[in-house]
């Protein structure tokens, strides 16, 4: 009798044991080799079944890394060397603080200020009236556009309260919020006039994708739909300069971004990797194999835009469908190789792909992968992989590698 599973949350993976113990009913159409059908055809990785990690929180971006990396290194769970949940939080950790060092120092250098550390703590202050925190769960979290829009808030009152401020251009701003009222342009006139909560124009432009970040994955926004962006916005303002006020908004929705992102993963129950997107996939794996003198590469294997190495297209014509199956396969088969799949605010591997043609004649590609935690528990057929694939730039499958030393 199979045992039975204790329900738990989405966000973590079952008790039971890691080690599939029916390969006949993971892998097989009803748990048998199909008779009735046509060019029946299974490829599975063994390794990444050894490899994968169980997922305690909605950590999915840590957990994918870690089993790609035991994948690509022959390491089964428990192995001297073998990633696990802890270690990837540790070394995405250490890559968020980097990203909000940087962030830091770019907005010392725009505003011209000692600290900006007045505005964090304005921020955290605010929040804390409302029995919220930046690495809050869901409506007890804030998202980088509400933090600026609490700044912009300050610099609001602080006008009304003393009139407009000038900063002598000759002198460093003393306040972080006399410079950010400076850059910002803001006057008692306007204040008088401009509506509580402020224009999205003094915020980032890449503040529609907070929400979807900050709500199971991330992904590539920054890589992708960021860039068309700016490539649009620079061809309206071609030969503009561009306005500080709007650069210093973008600096502060990063540095935010960043910061909510690093809270997130630091929770003490519950770390979420809800902040990480396919940067964090591609420049974490990066980063372990550096700490262990291993030699891996990652990659964007399929998906939309520029940055895939297969691209997709709505436009695929079945003979290009035909193609990227093979394409993903001749990947997948590739040895000391582990493909990560950014589906629906999910991150996990892909364990096996299988086709076959039907008694009617329609082929059948199926991956076998995991909607929720890391068990390989889905198979989900190649149409609703390129569907979820060209919903949003953002998704993609990605490609760890291993090669010689």
């Amino acid at each position: 009798m199979a045992e039975t599973e204790e329900k738990v949350p989405f966000e973590q993976d079952t008790a039971a044991a890691e080690d599939a113990t029916d390969l006949h009913s993971l892998l097989l159409p009803d748990g048998a080799l199909p008779v009735h059908v046509k060019n029946f055809s299974l490829t599975y990785a063994n390794l990444a079944l050894q490899g994968w990690v169980k997922q305690r929180s909605p950590v999915c971006a840590a957990c994918s890394v870690a089993g790609a990396y035991n994948a690509v290194l022959g390491l089964s769970r428990g192995m001297e060397g073998a990633q696990s949940q802890e270690s990837v939080l540790n070394v995405l950790k250490e890559l968020v603080e980097g990203q909000i060092r940087r962030a830091e120092d770019s907005l010392l250098r725009q505003l011209l200020v000692p600290s900006i550390q007045p505005a964090l703590e304005l921020v955290q202050e605010r929040i804390a009236e409302k029995n919220k925190t930046l690495g809050g769960k869901k409506t007890a979290g804030v998202t980088p556009k509400e933090c600026v829009c609490l700044i912009r808030r300050r610099c609001i009152e602080e006008v009304l309260e003393k009139g407009n401020v000038d900063v002598d251009p000759n002198k460093m701003p003393s306040d972080v919020f006399e410079s950010l009222i400076e850059v910002w342009g803001i006057t008692k006139e306007k204040c008088e006039v401009e509506p509580e909560t402020p224009d999205d124009k003094f915020l980032s432009s890449t503040d529609d994708d907070d929400e979807r970040m900050l709500a199971g994955s991330d992904d590539e926004e920054e890589l992708e739909s960021t860039v068309v962006m700016k490539k649009k916005n620079a061809k309206k303002k071609k030969g503009q300069e561009k306005d500080q006020g709007q650069a210093v908004s973008c600096a502060l929705n990063k540095w935010f971004r960043a910061i909510i992102a690093h809270a997130k993963l630091c929770r003490d129950i519950g770390p979420s990797t809800a902040g990480i997107g396919n940067w964090g996939i591609l420049q974490s794996t990066t980063m372990l194999a550096e700490k262990h003198d291993v030699c891996i590469g990652t990659r964007i294997l399929f998906g939309r835009g520029c940055t895939a190495a297969l691209k997709l297209r709505s436009s695929d014509t079945e003979l290009d469908v035909s193609r990227q199956w093979a394409a993903v396969r001749e990947a997948f088969d590739t040895p000391r190789t582990s493909l990560i799949f950014h589906l629906t605010n999910h991150y996990a591997l892909i364990f096996a792909m299988r086709s076959y043609t039907n008694p009617e004649g329609v082929v059948v590609r199926e991956i076998l992968t995991a909607r929720k935690g890391q068990r390989p528990s889905a198979w989900i057929s190649f149409t609703d992989v390129r569907s979820i694939l060209l919903s949003w730039g953002g998704y993609k499958i990605m490609q760890v590698a291993g090669s010689a030393a």
